[in-house]
């Protein structure tokens, strides 16, 4: 444990560098097993202090790209160059080609299975920045026009974001995060479904021009904790109220 404790104390200093850029971004630690700087550090990695992870989040880390891993952080004996930072314990290289946190795809392609679909996205050379692959027909076709395409994060929580968009047509606005029951969706403030894009993926269909998207985690079974805590509250009530007036002194009438 000592030993790790020092490996993680030495990453200080490169996941500070790495915090100091702009943008949304993952990272990963080339070290076996990979410390947690997820959690001990509060950077976004692939990688955290979990007992178990989502299947479909295991099988796409094969394309770290399309998670969001901008920064990889080596040892420093590492030979390759392109460092953007060093000191005596650690590098960290910049991946030019990582995917941004969210991107707009004008062209989707059905795949039959869950296994076709990662299939698909594991064969070399795979570009999926402007072809999104999904399980089912999308409701609305995509419009191929790709000009003047932008994505800007107006906000990013663990459990809320909201994003201004712009397209020439018709997109599936297509988020680096894991799909995931009691994900809610918004896209000009009417209700918009999150379909599993690329695997593990949420993707949402925007129409061309303008567009605010807002993401919630609002499980069902949040407000169903809700109702039965608001239940049991009030029959507690009842029941106190009936106590009560179970033990007031008889007075019998003049």
């Amino acid at each position: 444990y000592g030993d790790k404790y020092q490996q993680m104390l030495t990453l200080r200093q490169p996941v500070a560098f790495i915090k100091s850029q702009l943008g949304l971004f993952r990272i990963r630690v080339a070290a076996d097993p990979e410390p947690n700087v997820g959690d001990y550090y509060a950077v976004q990695s692939l990688w955290g202090g979990g007992a178990t992870i989502m299947t479909d989040f295991s099988r796409l880390m094969v394309r770290e790209d399309l998670l969001n891993v901008r920064y990889h952080i080596g040892p420093a004996a590492t030979p390759d160059p392109g460092a953007i930072y060093h000191d005596p314990f650690w590098k960290v290289y910049e991946d030019k080609g990582g995917y941004p946190r969210a991107w707009l795809a004008h062209q989707a392609i059905v795949e039959p299975s869950h296994d076709a679909v990662f299939a698909r996205i594991g064969k070399p050379g795979s570009d999926f920045h402007n072809v999104a692959i999904v399980e089912s027909p999308l409701p609305r076709n995509l419009d191929p026009n790709t000009t003047d395409d932008s994505v800007r994060f107006r906000s990013y929580e663990a459990d809320s974001m909201s994003m201004d968009i712009n397209t020439a047509g018709t997109a599936l606005l297509v988020v680096s995060e894991v799909f995931y029951p009691g994900w809610k969706a918004t896209v000009n403030g009417q209700p918009a479904e999150i379909h599993k894009t690329d695997g593990a993926l949420r993707g949402i269909l925007v129409p061309g021009g303008p567009s605010h998207v807002v993401m919630e985690y609002s499980p069902a079974s949040f407000y169903m904790g809700i109702g039965l805590t608001s239940l049991a509250s009030a029959c507690i009530l009842v029941a106190c109220v009936l106590l009560w007036h179970g033990n007031r002194p008889y007075r019998p009438a003049r």
